[in-house]
């Protein structure tokens, strides 16, 4: 009868749909899923490797919260604080990446008389763990005058400028350091 034909067909359909279930549960338990985004750094198993739960098999590294170790030289480091703000450019590019002093390091190297910091990035997007970069601090203002390249003066080993001194007189000035 139909009656029985149908309720069969739904039967076979309640079977398949739990064998394709114990299937999905079979591969979710063979697949390994990290819980970040980022890069591996090594690897403890091999493909076909036996391994039991709770095994070691990568060690991986988030990019989502990279920080940055600065060597400094000894002279800058009492000027510069924790929480002082600071950008670094990485070697492969000139875009500025803000950053934050996070801590002074208690790592002195004897050789280079350096001390090390800690910097927190606000966004590591581009960063890799390894990379180096160069940080730049403001650990100080000295006022100056800018002059235009067009504005000085070249002759043989002279390098002046004009300068007009009480508005009345026009003096070249040697002494001009560029």
């Amino acid at each position: 009868s139909v009656k029985s034909t149908v309720r069969g067909l739904r039967e076979k359909l309640r079977a398949g749909k739990m064998d394709v279930a114990i299937a999905e549960e079979a591969v979710a338990n063979q697949t390994v899923r990290a819980p970040f985004d980022g890069y591996v750094l090594r690897k403890f198993v091999e493909v076909g490797d036996a391994v039991q739960p709770g095994k070691v098999m990568i060690e991986g590294f988030s990019t989502n919260h990279l920080r940055v170790d600065a060597a400094v030289s000894q002279r800058y480091h009492e000027i510069i604080q924790n929480g002082q703000p600071l950008y670094i450019v990485p070697e492969y590019s000139k875009d500025k990446i803000q950053a934050t002093v996070e801590s002074k390091q208690p790592t002195y190297n004897r050789l280079s008389h350096d001390l090390m910091l800690r910097l927190r990035l606000d966004d590591s997007t581009g960063l890799r763990p390894g990379m180096l970069v160069k940080s730049y601090f403001k650990v100080g203002e000295k006022k100056v005058i800018r002059i235009p390249e067009a504005a000085v003066v070249r002759r043989s080993e002279v390098v002046a400028v004009y300068v007009i001194k009480d508005e009345k007189r026009v003096l070249l000035r040697p002494e001009f350091k560029s």
